[in-house]
């Protein structure tokens, strides 16, 4: 079989969806029976197609992308990657027949799908994946109204519509509640993704948040929740760790910090490659994912496989944990609820240590296999289908 994959993210671009992709051209690249080809954005602005080996290629266009933006996409970035990426495509899809082609993102990646999959007469699946589906971002209010109509005409022609979370897909049906849309949950690399082995160095108790400084990730919350635990509970040896790529909250964000008196207990790491990143989760006690709209967070499942108790808003993803097991979850826009949680988990290390057991043993059900083995079956079901 082989499949087109649309996706304006591929590492070092982008978060979730660009991992996403990654780890399954990783897992097709083993199978002799998939074959496939990506189509994506060069972070270094150098077009070129990329062997991985087994099958699969990765070519990248060239959008002159802005090396100070590598965790987010500008509306010129995407807007360009739509005509250069369609340009890739289309050239691809004349050398050779495609049975699947796969977008990530409703748009623009599912419009590009859909455009070249009706002379070719290729089903194309559309992976949901967050800020592409109305409601998801605040940033996008203004934009969704417009889109809502272009959304509806790709999913609608869609062989099929994924998300990753119960939420999201909820989320998806109140703009075409007719929908059917499965779920394929992310997945986590177990085997680089792995609880440390080394024991902490002292008493303080670190708190991790790793999201891009975006003002739906609700970070402010997460501050404000470790602002009320420094003043009420002074004694208490804490530090907050933020690491991610600046986004639309970045500044307001640092001021929060400095404004709180906080600058020397919380660290803007920045983005961090993954190496760094496993350092961090290996360093902190307790995850905090504060968000106010998700669709299944990479970093709370890294999180997880690292053996950490996670303190999550009930948003999408939130349903693979279950309270009090895996951490607890908390209400959105909840600061006090957030700091209630980290001093149970502050006061109580056994039942902390038990949670690091228990987020372990999830994530190993969770593997980046698994989710590629459903994209598998899901292709081969519309093959079957349309044959």
């Amino acid at each position: 079989m082989r499949i087109l994959f649309l996706n304006y993210e591929y590492p070092p671009l982008g978060g979730g969806a660009a991992n996403a992709t990654k780890y399954l051209l990783h897992a097709y690249k083993d199978k002799k029976n998939i074959s496939v080809d990506l189509v994506t954005t060069a972070a270094d602005n150098k077009e070129r197609t990329e062997d991985l080996g087994g099958g699969v290629r990765v070519h990248y266009v060239a959008i002159n992308k802005d090396h100070a933006t590598l965790t987010h996409q500008s509306p010129r970035d995407l807007l360009v990657y739509t005509w250069k990426g369609y340009q890739k495509a289309h050239a691809l899809m004349r050398q050779q027949k495609y049975d699947i082609i796969h977008a990530f993102f409703g748009v623009p990646c599912g419009w590009m799908a859909q455009r070249l999959a009706r002379p070719a007469r290729t089903p194309y699946i559309v992976s949901l994946r967050g800020a592409d589906v109305p409601g998801f971002s605040d940033r996008f209010d203004r934009i969704y109204p417009v889109l809502k109509p272009v959304i509806r005409s790709v999913w609608r022609s869609a062989a099929a519509v994924v998300a990753n979370s119960e939420r999201l897909r909820a989320l998806a049906q109140q703009t075409v509640p007719d929908q059917d849309i499965a779920i394929i949950y992310n997945g986590v690399d177990t085997q680089r993704f792995t609880p440390s082995d080394e024991a902490q160095k002292d008493d303080t108790f670190v708190i991790l948040v790793a999201a891009r400084l975006m003002r739906r990730k609700g970070i402010r919350f997460a501050i404000a929740a470790f602002e009320q635990l420094r003043n009420q509970r002074p004694h208490t040896k804490a530090k907050m760790i933020i690491a991610g790529g600046d986004g639309d909250a970045a500044a307001e964000l640092r001021a929060q910090v400095a404004a709180a008196n906080l600058t020397n207990d919380v660290l803007f790491t920045g983005h961090l490659d993954q190496d760094a990143l496993i350092t961090a989760y290996h360093k902190a006690d307790a995850f905090v994912l504060p968000s106010l709209n998700e669709g299944m967070s990479n970093n709370m499942l890294e999180a997880l496989a690292c053996g950490l108790p996670i303190i999550m808003t009930r948003t999408g993803g939130s349903e693979v944990l279950t309270d009090g097991e895996q951490g607890f979850l908390v209400e959105r826009e909840n600061a006090d609820a957030i700091r209630v949680a980290l001093e149970r988990m502050i006061d109580d290390p056994a039942m902390t240590a038990a949670m690091r057991t228990k987020s372990r043993a999830l994530a190993e059900k969770m593997s980046w296999q698994s989710v590629a083995d459903h994209y598998e079956q899901l292709y081969y079901d519309i093959y079957n289908a349309d044959a």
